[in-house]
């Protein structure tokens, strides 16, 4: 499933950014995103990961495609995980950086203001392993509820799920509930 989803997203990418160049996109319209995200992991699935906590800057690039509807390719220029189970060999930090997509759907279409929901997928490449996970590139799918101020801050809700999509044997994913806030430029 999860694979699937990625594929999709990275097509969706590429017919987006092509028709965007095309001018179907309007990147004449599109604004900068800045966001910091604090995330807290759970124990969902195989792994002990309640003790997890991770933090995540995500630069993006959003543009209408709808009425209400954005389509943002996305920068994360950081994701850095403390992994702290003094039981097991994955107690260390986590380094890493990657890129993806997201999708907003939002209340005031005009403004691009009130509530949101968001969905987005990204690939990322790290130093060290995360907890039961056999691979140095996983992938981050997260869902959102958030709130956007006409003065272009923001603040969401955020579920995320780190796995390397079983490219690995070892593939015991990091699930984690956040928060963010950030900015439009």
């Amino acid at each position: 499933m999860l694979k699937k989803f990625l594929v999709a997203s990275l097509l969706l990418a590429c017919v987006f950014s092509v028709d965007a160049y095309a001018g179907g996109l309007a990147m004449k319209d599109g604004v900068w995103r800045l966001e910091i995200q604090g995330n807290v992991g759970t124990n969902i699935g195989k792994g002990k990961h309640s003790d997890d906590f991770y933090a995540v800057a995500e630069l993006e690039y959003e543009m209408p495609f709808a009425e209400r509807w954005t389509f943002a390719l996305k920068l994360i220029p950081a994701l850095i995980m403390d992994q702290s189970d003094p039981d097991d060999e994955y107690d260390h930090m986590v380094y890493g950086a990657g890129f993806g997509i997201g999708f907003r759907v939002y209340q005031r279409p005009q403004e691009r203001t009130g509530f949101f929901l968001e969905a987005g997928g990204s690939a990322i490449a790290h130093k060290n392993r995360f907890s039961g996970n056999g691979s140095n590139v996983n992938f981050l799918t997260e869902f959102g509820l958030g709130y956007k101020w006409r003065n272009d801050w923001h603040v969401t809700a955020k579920w995320q799920h780190i796995s390397n999509a079983s490219t690995n044997e070892d593939n015991d994913g990091t699930n984690a509930w956040g928060l963010a806030v950030g900015k439009t430029f």
